[in-house]
């Protein structure tokens, strides 16, 4: 029998600004958390709750390096009581400035194999705060009609 959790969303859509590295992460750590997700057991059983992020285009097994979560695991909760996680963006999951990425919020119980919950939320992803620059040599070109020329950029 499958058993599926009552899960609750702080939000259904996390707007998050990139700084201006290159890594896609914020420029500022957030005191309050880009998302609450609360979990109800309804099972009859003491279980424990896990939370993972997925972004679509990620790969499946990569290492959760963009997003951390509070608590990693949940103790064991009796049947109706809840728990809420924390989930905090640290960086972009994907390199993409202006777009809007669907996340999947995974739920699952390590006790309850057939426990598990899938949400979706969606992730705006602003432009910097800053525009890029492009910077060209100033050195003069010559080139001849036909033939290649490489011009040094840097951005």
């Amino acid at each position: 029998m499958t058993h599926i959790p009552k899960v609750e969303l702080s939000t259904k859509q996390i707007v998050f600004s990139p700084g201006d590295g290159h890594d896609f992460a914020r420029d500022k750590d957030v005191a309050d958390p880009d998302l609450t997700v609360t979990v109800v057991n309804t099972t009859e059983h003491f279980v424990s709750f896990h939370l993972e992020l997925e972004a679509e285009g990620q790969p499946p097994p990569s290492p959760a390096t963009w997003y951390t979560v509070e608590p990693n695991v949940c103790t064991k909760k009796t049947p109706g009581d809840r728990t809420r996680f924390h989930v905090n963006l640290l960086k972009a999951p994907l390199p993409a400035y202006g777009t809007t990425l669907p996340l999947q919020i995974k739920i699952f119980s390590t006790e309850l194999a057939d426990l598990e919950a899938v949400e979706t939320i969606y992730l705006k992803i602003l432009r910097p705060t800053k525009d890029l620059r492009v910077f060209f040599s100033l050195q003069d070109l010559s080139v001849y009609p036909g033939s290649r020329l490489k011009i040094p950029v840097l951005v």
